[in-house]
């Protein structure tokens, strides 16, 4: 009697395991998520919460688009590493005041800088960074270098990512992440221990955010696009361009009641700005100004300081082996390239602001693109009022680079769009077929003009000629900053 029970339990046994068995070697069959499910079925998991984790392991498996775009903004990374290699990160004199400060927080001073001057000229936050980088024994200065590479290289995966998702054309997407990547500037700054690369990253993410409330419409993405912003304050006082910027899209929402306007532009103003009025309040209790003592000379009048800058614009983009009257014919070129771009930004936004499709439809192009002119209007007064070193400097105008590339790739999508048509091969349509060859034709397939677009990352000032060369400029510099590293290393 006993002895059949066991044997009765042992085939209950018996058949639970054949059961779960059975059902996950059909489920094989199926096909690999059914296999996946039915496995953690086995495991003894509800069947509506088997599926659940089956549709979240699928979800997180990364599709082919993703592991490229990892791969391409390892490559950035790798780059900005390897410019490191022989000479160590950049600096230059706000690096030294980067650097010193995050020393002198490790060792329980304060935001004080080499020379004893308190840190007022300058937001926080990236201090901080080189600081807590610094907690498990490094210095700061060793900190800067891969900092700066690991933040180019999520620099280009979250524009990647943006491109992957609004973008239509996968071409255009890809070409946009390698244009990133392999930018010299881009990667030359990088290599640098500036605040800059910290500061594009958050002001593209702060677009990217608002973007995706404008969008979606869900509260946390304008909470997100706010905390962003104010860390792009944070780090750089021109984050003030992402708050105006986006706080006007805001108040200009077509589809929405002013008072509610309202509401989420005051709701996004106070996440935003509410960190940086800290600090400058802190930094008036201490000297009595809200963003330093030290106000420079205006190094020119408005049209050379115009011309200046178009000048610097204008060596971001053309070749260096472009010289003479061809030089200043293409820097002329690129100020009338500049002005329609304006002009379309501000064309886009009008139209968006009275017609809710064609608003939909652009408004990712005129926010970045209104974020750019914006920027572009304050860096001028700053310029005015003296309130830079130099003049016009390359590196200040390189956040802008990101944003008017994303601006530029989502129109010449929408343009895909709208004309994307294969060829036709009727006798009369050699107009419509030089056309499509030109633009590209359907399915996403790349034109001749998308091509040519993919040297200009790499032609800029014959740069990749020269990566690294001991002898060229990049060692010069760094031979006249080595009595500058060893200051600073013994403040």
């Amino acid at each position: 009697m006993l002895q059949a029970k066991g044997l009765s339990a042992l085939g209950v046994e018996l058949s639970r395991e054949g059961g779960s068995l059975g059902v996950l070697a059909s489920a094989r069959s199926a096909g690999p998520h059914s296999a996946r499910r039915c496995a953690l079925t086995g495991l003894g998991l509800p069947v509506n919460q088997t599926r659940r984790v089956a549709a979240a392991l699928v979800r997180l498996r990364p599709d082919r688009f993703t592991l490229l775009l990892s791969a391409i903004a390892f490559l950035g990374s790798a780059l900005s590493l390897a410019r490191q290699v022989s000479y160590g990160p950049g600096l230059e004199w706000d690096s030294v005041a980067y650097v010193s400060v995050a020393r002198n927080l490790l060792a329980g001073d304060g935001f004080v800088q080499f020379n004893g001057n308190m840190y007022t000229l300058w937001p926080p936050l990236y201090p901080l960074l080189l600081a807590a980088g610094g907690l498990g024994g490094l210095d700061p200065y060793a900190v800067a270098g891969p900092l700066n590479a690991i933040i180019f290289g999520l620099t280009v995966f979250v524009a990647g990512r943006w491109l992957g998702r609004r973008l239509e054309t996968r071409f255009l997407a890809l070409w946009g992440c390698l244009a990133i990547a392999l930018s010299f500037h881009l990667v030359r700054l990088s290599s640098y221990a500036l605040s800059e690369p910290v500061f594009i990253l958050l002001t593209l993410m702060a677009l990217i955010q608002a973007d995706k409330y404008l969008d979606e419409g869900r509260r946390s993405a304008l909470v997100w696009a706010g905390i962003f912003a104010g860390l792009a304050c944070l780090t750089r006082y021109a984050g003030v361009a992402v708050v105006v910027t986006v706080g006007l899209l805001l108040i200009s929402q077509r589809a929405a009641a002013l008072p509610q306007k309202l509401r989420r532009a005051v709701l996004y103003g106070l996440i935003a700005a509410a960190p940086i009025a800290v600090w400058m309040m802190r930094n008036f209790l201490i000297d009595g100004t809200l963003t330093g003592k030290n106000r420079f000379k205006v190094p020119s009048p408005l049209p050379e300081l115009m011309n200046d800058l178009l000048t610097t614009m204008g060596s971001l983009v053309i070749p260096g082996f472009v010289d003479g009257g061809i030089r200043l014919a293409a820097e002329y070129s690129l100020g009338l390239v500049l002005a329609s771009f304006a002009a379309a930004v501000v064309f886009t936004f009008v139209r968006g602001h009275r017609q809710r499709e064609g608003g939909q439809d652009w408004r990712a192009f005129y926010l970045f693109g209104g974020f750019a002119l914006s920027s572009v209007v304050l860096y001028v007064v700053s310029l005015l009022v003296g309130a830079t070193w130099d003049g016009v400097q390359t590196r200040h105008l390189m956040p802008l680079y990101i944003p008017l590339l994303l601006a530029g790739l989502f129109a010449l999508d929408r343009f895909a769009v709208y004309e994307r048509s294969d060829l036709d091969l009727s006798p009369g349509a050699a107009g419509v077929n030089t056309r499509t060859i030109v633009r590209g034709g359907g399915g996403g397939r790349p034109g001749l003009g998308t091509l040519s677009l993919a040297g200009i990352p790499c032609c800029s000032e014959r740069a990749w000629d020269r990566f690294g060369e001991p002898g060229s400029g990049f060692g010069v510099i760094w031979r006249q900053v080595g009595r500058l590293r060893g200051s600073a290393a013994r403040s």
